[in-house]
């Protein structure tokens, strides 16, 4: 009896290759052979020795993936441990399946932790190792001895039987999977659905906002679904075609339907439609008895026909129970359409069977129109689509996702779970929050597009000419231009080493592949830069972002400098209709420039000779990028550009300093939210103070300075969070002030703040305790808070301060019913006019004698048009 058994685990996956060690113990009679070792080193655990067969970062390397590809060839048995690690995106798992299914083998699936399995195992049974791993390893064991067997027993797990256990995030195509959702939940009464069809209004149907679109424009909702019985989803590849059929599957399981999956590019052979057929009939035999009780199992993949009789009538049996959803993937492979014609004869409107099949077209091979008039056509995701999944949108997001994926779903929704189970985005239900803005992806991910551009330029037949080094250094300097480059920078600043000629050449061989890593741009285009050049774009989905991932630090400035003065020459006197393209140039460049310092060993260690803040006196760039933002013509573009060129400052400061310098980097961070502060969304303004907070305390800054940070991320803070932050901003003041501002609290026991920092604090606080009581409606206690904090402002000669609280306690008094208190709100009003026009801008000055306008009140020494000159 052979006996060597294969089994596949992810890399540093710590619970998958602890069950592998468990099976070789258990296993005596079998060779137990896994793409990891089963012993670490003494000096490593387990997680780290499996990271170890991974590529260098963390990826999975081509080799490995070649290595579970010959050896699930050569063995008689193949598992798969799954885990959310291994069934995460990019992981071995998806090209290791593949292997497995092609080399002709089963895999048998055991779960070590609750996931969800990939959707070639969806519809398997699976062992269930969490609860009891012995007895899992004692049924696998049975199973190899018996493979024909069925799968039973308390060890395994029935298809979908922890799919309620676990999540799933999906991308898009909202209209389409509300139709069939809904023609999945009304399979028990489908008999019906023809009746329905004949009393809908045409008219009203092509109205309905959650009908689905055909490719020729047509809508149909979940009752034509119904009629038809089958669904056809056109796509290119990537285009999220599986991932819909996921998405169905679960729906199905969800609502207790029996769910039948297999995939037409799974054939082992020349007989792809066997295949589907044998793996169909094992399904419904595992999941419904009446079909078991049938005639004669289906062994092998001849005699097709006659199989597809037995299924049909297994279907039929089973559905006269429980509705089946019978999705078939890649129907564009089914040799000689046996399964199509099948398809379009069986099946009718009263069965409670519903098909959802896949296509990818081919010019020479369309979708058949025979088969469904339900047809729907899988379109890439646009930017602005990519935009809206993020709560609030994000542009910068939404543009960073469509050049790394083209739009793609399945791509699109394999980058956002990386970046959720890495942290730096966050799924809250109602959309995506970012909460790392530069978040990388995993190295997998690189590796799979770096293979793709690897072998594209060794196929450009220049390599007698230039090293493949060479070639990738020529691309970074496009790629430091943009998703969109210019023929006049690339060949500019590329110059002495390919002369233009080559590049040229370069270019076209590039684009001429069925898969071309760049395109040109027609001179029309909206994308086309507005001087005279010839413009292309990586059309290899994340090309871009691959290539500067792995440039020096150094090239990027140096070709980003060169790129910068080229655009500036062809455009002369016209460079600023290009400032939005060469600012994001010139950032990137100086960024590059920045890290390219840092990266220097031989850095100052003396704090007076600028240890801690690169030396960019000289920088060509920062000069460039501070003219793009307005430096040289700030009247013209008025505070918001000066506002843009100080928080662009203040970035690039912090991005120098290092972390162990919380005492320099506090100040940066609240200046950044000051300057943020009313010109930037209130929760990255927060966020600024909140930083600028926690690296204060680390540095044992004084205890107003904390106090002070509260009170302004309470600014900018939703109500319901702000009396937290001020009653913190209170706790962190000295003991003699007290723990909470009391109700007995007067204005002389700010006296105990020794120090006017601290008073004036305590005098923002109240200001902020006004606010809040305001905004609760409770006018009384906000009239208390504001009084406190007028003699407070006025001892510290904070004479803004003072006039803004007599604003709050002016506009408040206004609203009282007695005239007495109406008048005393316009004396109020008046005195903080007075004082603003001393101390406060033009800005203030204008809304506080517009209140007093709307109030009736004259104001003398000049009319509106006067004011208005401020």
């Amino acid at each position: 009896m052979s006996n060597v058994v294969y089994m596949i685990i992810e890399p540093g996956d710590a619970p998958g290759l602890r069950f592998a060690r468990q099976c070789r113990d258990a296993a005596a009679d079998y060779t137990l052979q896994a793409n990891l070792p089963l012993d670490p080193p003494e000096s490593s655990t387990a997680a780290e020795a499996a990271d170890d067969t991974s590529a260098a970062g963390g990826g999975v390397s081509a080799a490995l993936t070649d290595a579970v590809k010959t050896a699930s060839a050569g063995a008689d048995h193949v598992v798969v441990v799954l885990s959310p690690r291994s069934t995460r995106p990019f992981s071995l798992l998806s090209a290791a399946l593949k292997h497995a299914i092609d080399a002709g083998k089963s895999p048998i699936p055991v779960l070590v932790e609750a996931c969800i399995p990939p959707i070639q195992l969806i519809t398997t049974p699976y062992l269930n190792a969490i609860t009891d791993p012995d007895a899992a390893i004692q049924a696998l064991i049975q199973a190899w001895g018996a493979p024909s067997a069925a799968h039973s027993g308390p060890a395994w797990i029935a298809p979908g039987g922890l799919l309620e256990e676990s999540d799933t995030y999906f991308t898009g195509r909202d209209d389409l999977l509300d139709a069939v959702f809904e023609a999945i939940a009304d399979l028990e009464g489908r008999g019906s659905a023809d009746e329905d069809i004949e009393d809908d209004d045409d008219d009203d149907a092509a109205d309905d906002d959650d009908a689905v679109y055909d490719d020729d424009g047509d809508a149909f909702d979940a009752a034509q679904v119904l009629a038809d019985g089958v669904v056809i989803v056109v796509g290119g590849r990537q285009g999220g075609k599986t991932d819909v059929l996921r998405e169905f599957q679960f729906e199905a399981s969800d609502s207790d339907r029996i769910t039948l999956y297999a995939d037409c590019a799974a054939h082992h052979g020349v007989n792809p439609h066997g295949t589907v057929i044998a793996a169909l009939w094992q399904q419904i035999m595992d999941q419904n008895a009446t079909a078991r009780a049938l005639p004669p199992a289906i062994a092998a993949p001849e005699a097709s026909e006659q199989h597809l009789d037995w299924l049909y009538t297994a279907i039929l049996a089973a559905a006269e129970e429980t509705p089946v959803v019978l999705l078939l993937d890649n129907l564009q492979l089914d040799t000689g359409a046996v399964l199509q014609t099948w398809l379009e004869h069986k099946f009718g409107d009263d069965d409670r069977v519903l098909t959802v099949v896949t296509y990818t077209p081919d010019p020479l091979q369309p979708p058949p129109e025979s088969l469904a008039d339900t047809r729907y056509l899988l379109k890439p995701l646009n930017a602005v689509e990519l935009e809206a999944l993020f709560a609030p949108p994000d542009s910068t997001y939404g543009i960073r996702l469509f050049d790394l994926s083209d739009g793609l779903p399945a791509l699109v929704q394999g980058i956002i779970a990386a970046w959720i189970e890495d942290g730096a985005v966050a799924d809250t239900g109602d959309g995506l929050e970012v909460n790392d803005p530069d978040a990388e992806l995993p190295d997998v991910w690189y590796s799979r597009v770096e293979a793709r551009l690897t072998a594209a330029l060794e196929a450009c037949g220049l390599n007698d000419e230039y090293e493949l080094e060479d070639l990738l250094d020529w691309l970074t300097c496009a790629a430091v231009e943009g998703v969109v480059f210019s023929e006049t920078a690339l060949f500019a600043a590329t110059g002495d080493d390919v002369t233009p000629e080559h590049a040229a050449a370069l270019l076209k061989a590039l684009a001429a592949d069925d898969h071309p890593l760049v395109q040109p741009l027609a001179a029309e285009s909206e994308a086309a830069l507005p001087i005279d050049t010839p413009c292309w774009e990586f059309r290899l989905a994340g090309l871009r972002e691959l290539v500067l991932y792995e440039a020096m630090p150094a090239d990027i400035a140096f070709y980003g400098e060169a790129i910068l003065g080229a655009l500036e020459t062809a455009a002369g006197d016209n460079w600023r209709r290009l400032r939005g393209h060469l600012l994001p140039i010139a950032r990137l460049a100086l960024d590059a420039e920045i890290r390219a310092q840092l990266s220097e060993e031989d850095q100052p260690d003396d704090a007076e000779t600028n240890a801690y803040y690169v030396d960019l006196g000289d920088s060509a760039v920062l000069d460039r990028l501070l003219r793009y933002l307005g430096a040289d013509d700030a009247a013209a573009l008025g505070e918001a550009v000066d506002r843009e060129a100080e928080v662009q400052r203040l970035r690039l400061r912090l991005n120098v300093v290092p972390e162990e310098r919380p005492e320099v980097r506090w100040p940066l961070l609240q200046a950044l939210g000051m300057t943020l502060y009313r010109s930037a969304p209130d929760d990255e303004t927060a966020a600024a103070f909140r930083a600028a907070r926690e690296q204060a305390a680390e540095a044992g800054a004084a205890p107003h300075v904390s106090a002070y940070l509260h009170y302004w991320e309470a600014r900018v803070t939703p109500q319901a969070g702000k009396l937290e932050l001020l009653a913190a901003g209170w706790q962190s003041l000295p003991q003699s002030i007290g723990d909470e501002p009391p109700e007995t609290f007067t204005p002389d026991m700010a006296l105990n703040a020794r120090d006017g920092s601290t008073q004036l604090v305590i005098a923002l606080l109240f200001t902020g305790l006004g606010d809040y009581y305001r905004d609760a409606a409770e006018r009384e206690v906000a009239e208390i808070y504001y009084e406190r904090s007028l003699p407070i402002f006025n001892r510290v000669r904070d004479r803004r301060g003072e006039a803004l609280a007599l604003m709050s306690l002016a506009t408040l008094r206004r609203t009282a019913d007695e005239a007495d208190e109406q008048a005393e709100a316009v004396e109020l009003q008046q005195r903080a006019v007075n004082l603003l026009r001393e101390h406060g801008s033009p800005a203030e000055v204008r809304l506080a004698e517009q209140r007093l306008r709307e109030w009736g009140v004259e104001i003398p020494g000049g009319d509106d048009d006067d004011l208005n000159k401020g």
